[in-house]
Parts: structure tokens; C-alpha cells; sequence
């Protein structure tokens, strides 16, 4: 019975749920791929194999847990983390899978405690509960935190989905423990799940990738409109230098009389604080060459200086850069308006101060801000005193999650009178 040609069946079914899961793990803790997708292809497909064929031809369980990591390992060389990262990737992707077995094992009393002898598991539905119970273990897991800071669909699908799959993992066990129902129907009922599942992770599947791509979409226009305001910026300062090109000599001849006439030269000094005034009305915070940077910087800062709020920016970061500028749209983007949103509240001494340097493959971003002094702490965690928190919470998550990417780090600072946020950012520079 153990070794029909059915259990071998829903071995292999349910082995593409567990390489499934385990492709989610490892994009969740390791990122993206660092070799070709085709070569990835083929290195799964190995891998599956092997663990396929080693269990079916020797179902040992100290040989199943030895493949196990063989292939969990060349599954993660996959991808671009560092070498520490991956051996700590795989560590965590088999001992989760190693609960689930042990969980299985004790609930069901199936499975095989003899670790040097042959053994299947006693019946399909285990492999099927635990295939269940993996994907409820990866969602629960992935609802925490995304450690590779990729984004992904709000926590409350994941919950839905691990919902989703406890109702068919008490319904498959409660349809096993029944002795009158014939044995073909539970075994019709463990296929039909199974095949649900696959239903439901490819699904899953399909709305990520347009959740992804909506984003994506959404940080698009948003650049987009950052270089709409940046050619604004230019064509007010070209416009300005212009005009005061073509007034200059009449502005020439108007100082030369008040030099004539006045006996002191206060007045003198006044109209021409007030020519520099109007040269500097708008201004480039953000020059370093870098379109992208320069557009975000020079928008958000010329939106403060609109809002009397006195700025003073050093930005320079050179052109070839090795890092997405969506990443920095996102970052400089949040913690920008945050800045502006905290200043406003103040009647006076309102400042922003940004610097942004880069240093051997490192960028350094430094802005300060005046503020009213007032933070909410919860759990030794800053929390917004922003009436929509939830907009605010995604925001900061965007910037948690780009800076993560690069193994980055955010420090808060403050006292009575300044808030300040540091942040690193560590670039690859052989990309």
C-alpha cells in the first residue's frame, strides 16, 4: 500500500507545492536572482529531481534530510545575497520545513522515526497536510516582515490565504478520520485539494505581480512629475536670469543716481538685497548632474522654500550611480515631506537642511529639520502624530524597505528644537 503507484502520484503533485514554497523563501530572504532565468529554470528542475527520485528510490530519512539541504543550497546560489546571507537562508527554509514534518508526524502518526531505514510516509493526505502546513508556516512568516524588502500585498491577504488553507487541512483530516467513507472518495477529495492549492498559489501569483506592477506604475508617474517640476524650476530660473539680464541696466542707472544723491548708502544697500531677492526667488538646491536626484531634491525643497520655510542643501552624487531611482524617489520622497509637514507646524525658526554625499560606494543622506519638540514613542518606536496614519505608515515602510535593499541603515536623532535622519546606503560598484 505504501509504495502504489497513487502515493507516488501525490508525491510528485505535492512535490511542485514544496518547490513552490520553497522558491517564495528564498526570493522572500535572498532577493533577486543573480544568474539568468533560464539557468534558474534548469537548477530547480534539478533539484526537484534529485529530492524526487532520492525519495521514491530510497525514502531513508537521513539521506532525505542530507538532499533536502543539497538542494535548498544550490537553490540559493542562485541569487545575488552573500555567502553568510545563504547558508543562513538555508539553515531557516529546513528547519521550518523540518517543523512541519515533525508537526505532521505527531498530529497524524505517520512517517517514518527510524532515521537509517526505508519508510513513507503512512498515507497521500499527510503529504498533502503537509504541504498545507508549509504554505500556512511561509505566509505566517511573511506576514512579520519582508526581509528582502520587495514588495508584496498587504497582510491581510496573507491572512485570508493561511484562513484558506486551515479549512482544508481540518476538512482533509477530518475526512480521513471517518472509517465509513470509502477509501477511492478520500482519496478523489486529497487530489481535488491539491489541485485547488496549486489553483490558489498560482493565483496568488498572478495578483502579486499585478500589485507589483501597479506600484511600479504609481512610482512612474510620480517620477515623472518630479521631472515635470524640475523643467518647471529651470524655466522659472531661466526666465528669471533673463529678465534680470535685460533690466540690469536700468537697474545700473538707478544705483549710480541713488549713489549721487544719497549722502549714506542704506537705501543702496536695500535695493540691492532686494535685486539679489529676486535672482535667487527661485532656486536650484540640487545641481550634482544626476537628472533623477536633482529632479526629487529640487521639487520637494522648492515646495518647502514656497511654504517660507528656509532651506540649505550640498547634494553631489555622480551620474553613474549603481542604484535605482525609484529607491531614492522613495526615500528622499518620505522623508522629505515629512520634514516639510513637521516645520509647518512651527511659527518660526522653520529650516530644512539636506546634504547628500557619496564616498566610495557609499552614499550618505543627512537631513535635519526644526520641529515643536513633541514625539509619540510606543515600544521605543517613533509613531506618527499624522491624522492619516495608515498613508504615513506605508511611507515609512517604503523607506525601511528601499534602504534594507542595500543593506543600508536609518538613525533617528533629535532634542527639544531639531529632528534628524541619517541614512546609508552601501552601492555595488562592479554592477
Amino acid at each position: 500500500m505504501k509504495n502504489n503507484v497513487c502515493f507516488v502520484m501525490m508525491y510528485i503533485l505535492t512535490g511542485f507545492i514544496d518547490l513552490y514554497i520553497i522558491i517564495k523563501y528564498m526570493q522572500f530572504f535572498l532577493g533577486k536572482l543573480k544568474v539568468s532565468r533560464k539557468a534558474a529554470i534548469y537548477t530547480f528542475t534539478f533539484c526537484y529531481l534529485l529530492c524526487t527520485i532520492q525519495y521514491i528510490k530510497m525514502p531513508v530519512p537521513v539521506l532525505n534530510a542530507v538532499v533536502s539541504f543539497v538542494q535548498l543550497y544550490l537553490m540559493a546560489r542562485c541569487y545575488e545575497k552573500k555567502k553568510n546571507k545563504i547558508v543562513l537562508a538555508v539553515i531557516m527554509v529546513f528547519m521550518f520545513e523540518f517543523v512541519c514534518e515533525l508537526m505532521v508526524s505527531f498530529v497524524t502518526g505517520g512517517g517514518n522515526l527510524k532515521l537509517t531505514v526505508n519508510g513513507y510516509y503512512a498515507e497521500s493526505y499527510q503529504l498533502v497536510s503537509l504541504s498545507i502546513l508549509q504554505i500556512i508556516l511561509y505566509f505566517i512568516i511573511t506576514s512579520f516582515k519582508n526581509i528582502n524588502s520587495g514588495l508584496q500585498l498587504p497582510v491581510t491577504f496573507n491572512i485570508a490565504i493561511i484562513i484558506l488553507n486551515l479549512l482544508f487541512l481540518v476538512m482533509e483530516m477530518l475526512l480521513f478520520m471517518q472509517d465509513d467513507i470509502p477509501r477511492n472518495i478520500k482519496m478523489v477529495s486529497v487530489v481535488c485539494i491539491t489541485f485547488m492549492i496549486i489553483l490558489i498559489m498560482y493565483l496568488y501569483d498572478v495578483v502579486s505581480r499585478s500589485y507589483v506592477n501597479m506600484i511600479q506604475a504609481q512610482l512612474f508617474e510620480r517620477e515623472n512629475m518630479y521631472y515635470t517640476k524640475q523643467a518647471e524650476v529651470l524655466q522659472k530660473n531661466n526666465d528669471n536670469i533673463r529678465k534680470f539680464r535685460h533690466d540690469i541696466n536700468n537697474h545700473l542707472y538707478v544705483l549710480e543716481t541713488m549713489l549721487d544723491e544719497e549722502a549714506n548708502n542704506t537705501k543702496v544697500k536695500e535695493y540691492i538685497a532686494k535685486l539679489v531677492g529676486q535672482l535667487n526667488k527661485v532656486s536650484m538646491y540640487s545641481s550634482s548632474g544626476n537628472i533623477q536626484l536633482d529632479s526629487i531634491v529640487n521639487y520637494k525643497l522648492s515646495e518647502a522654500r514656497e511654504k517660507n520655510i528656509e532651506v540649505t542643501s550640498d547634494v553631489t552624487l555622480p551620474n553613474a550611480c549603481h542604484i535605482d531611482m525609484n529607491d531614492m524617489v522613495t526615500i528622499l520622497g518620505n522623508i522629505i515631506d515629512n520634514s516639510i509637514e513637521a516645520v509647518e507646524k512651527l511659527d518660526k525658526g522653520r529650516y530644512i537642511d539636506l546634504k547628500i554625499k557619496y564616498q566610495m560606494g557609499t552614499i550618505l543622506i543627512d537631513l535635519k529639520n526644526s520641529y515643536d519638540g513633541h514625539i509619540k514613542l510606543k515600544d521605543g518606536t517613533i509613531k506618527t502624530l499624522k491624522r492619516n496614519s495608515i498613508e504615513h505608515g506605508i511611507g515609512l515602510k517604503s523607506v525601511e524597505e528601499a534602504v534594507e535593499k542595500y543593506d543600508g541603515a536609518v538613525k533617528i536623532d533629535y532634542d527639544n528644537n531639531e529632528f534628524r535622519v541619517k541614512i546609508v546606503l552601501y552601492i555595488d560598484e562592479q554592477k
